[in-house]
């Protein structure tokens, strides 16, 4: 495989990968087609030699490894990565009114995102929501493919010394705005159980973050970069 290719296919996993929860599944997807079993972590497990194996925790948090046939002089070896990224989480009172008709959604820092890079992109919601069917509690993803938030930057004339270095306010500037009026309190909860596919009422609990929509790219008149 040429750079250009594991390039690609490196996009495509970022792709599919905007949550942690998401991340998790396209690896499960992978390690399936590879014949991996899954095990599931408050059961006991029968280990055999030459197989593969990986187990999940929370929906967040994959661990996959392999058995080889001759353990009589055996070593290990370990590879780690996390699975999420630095972002904005939705808070669990998610609708902010105000000004006017406008609402905006209420998020907290998650992880060290450099806020700049984040103004004026088209943006998303994905994570897992935490649903009741038939008086069991089910985790689903959810990643609604369309552009959806954004938060806006100001035009240099309200603010000459940008250039110069700004300081944001992380609960002031860096709300993305939801709606202009079109949507009223309330809609942005039956947006999620709508895109779900459940009542509004079968929401337990979210897990939703912000995902920048923007996807990434080859580029370079030689494709170099």
């Amino acid at each position: 495989m040429n750079y250009i290719e594991s390039s690609k296919e490196l996009l495509e996993f970022i792709k599919k990968s905007s949550s942690m929860f998401h991340t998790v599944d396209t690896v499960k997807s992978y390690l399936d087609k590879e014949n991996f079993v899954e095990l599931k972590e408050g059961e006991s497990w029968n280990l055999e030699k030459g197989k593969n194996y990986y187990t999940t925790r929370n929906d967040s948090s994959i661990l996959a490894f392999k058995v080889g046939k001759n353990i009589s002089d055996y070593h290990y070896q370990l590879v780690a990565s996390h699975s999420d990224s630095p972002t904005f989480k939705v808070k669990s009172v998610a609708e902010l009114e105000g000004p006017g008709d406008y609402i905006k959604l209420n998020v907290e820092v998650y992880g060290g995102p450099i806020d700049w890079t984040w103004l004026d992109k088209p943006l998303t919601l994905a994570g897992r929501v935490l649903v009741e069917e038939n008086n069991e509690i089910v985790s689903k993803l959810l990643y609604i493919d369309k552009d959806i938030l954004i938060i806006p930057d100001v035009a240099i004339h309200m603010n000459r010394e940008v250039n110069s270095g700004y300081k944001f306010n992380r609960q002031v500037d860096l709300l993305p705005l939801f709606t202009t009026g079109a949507m009223k309190k309330g809609d942005y909860n039956k947006m999620i159980a709508e895109e779900l596919g459940v009542k509004e009422n079968q929401n337990i609990s979210k897990d939703l973050f912000l995902v920048n929509r923007q996807e990434g790219k080859v580029w370079g008149y030689k494709d170099e970069f």
